[in-house]
């Protein structure tokens, strides 16, 4: 989905070749090692994505002694699928994925940021309450002196909470912008 994503809307910028997002993509692999790209698999999402009218080629550039080159556009069914994509991730969030977030952050220009807005608060609210039963959880009498469960909870407890931070300093910077 994301890698669909981040195909869309580079697509929505200009009309380029897989190689040429691959490179691009390639630098989001250097924020976050998580995400990888084989030829193999850019390949099979542009494919997926033509033969669902997302996407359709434009150009065939033939240069000697390299293989072809094809252009692709984004087309409007292509947008509004991107649109989509990103409303999916918001909604979708989950404070042990945050980084799902990277890709939709970059076309925000493309969608109702207050709707965005929206569906951060409802998981800024879903996942302040699921680090609170995390915390009721490890305060148990089963498990309030078992050390290990404790050192899981302890940094659960922490790393949930800095994404959450996070989940609200996006909130707060798209506020901004409205």
């Amino acid at each position: 989905m994301l890698i669909q994503l981040f195909i869309l809307g580079i697509l929505s910028e200009n009309n380029y070749h897989p190689y040429f997002i691959k490179k691009l993509f390639t630098n989001i692999v250097d924020i976050d090692p998580s995400f990888k790209l084989s030829d193999g698999k850019l390949y099979y999402h542009f494919d997926s994505l033509e033969k669902k009218g997302y996407i359709k080629k434009i150009e065939v550039i033939h240069t000697e002694n390299r293989p072809e080159k094809s252009v692709y556009a984004i087309t409007d069914a292509g947008r509004a699928y991107m649109v989509e994509l990103i409303y999916k991730t918001f909604d979708s969030i989950n404070l042990a994925d945050v980084q799902s977030l990277y890709i939709p952050i970059l076309f925000l220009k493309y969608v109702d940021l207050k709707r965005v807005i929206g569906l951060l608060d409802q998981a800024i609210e879903r996942e302040s309450k699921r680090i609170d039963s995390i915390i009721e959880a490890g305060s148990h009498p089963s498990v309030k002196d078992v050390d290990h469960i404790q050192l899981i909870i302890r940094h659960a407890d922490r790393q949930f909470n800095e994404n959450l931070k996070w989940l609200q300093d996006i909130r707060d910077a798209i506020a901004e912008h409205i």
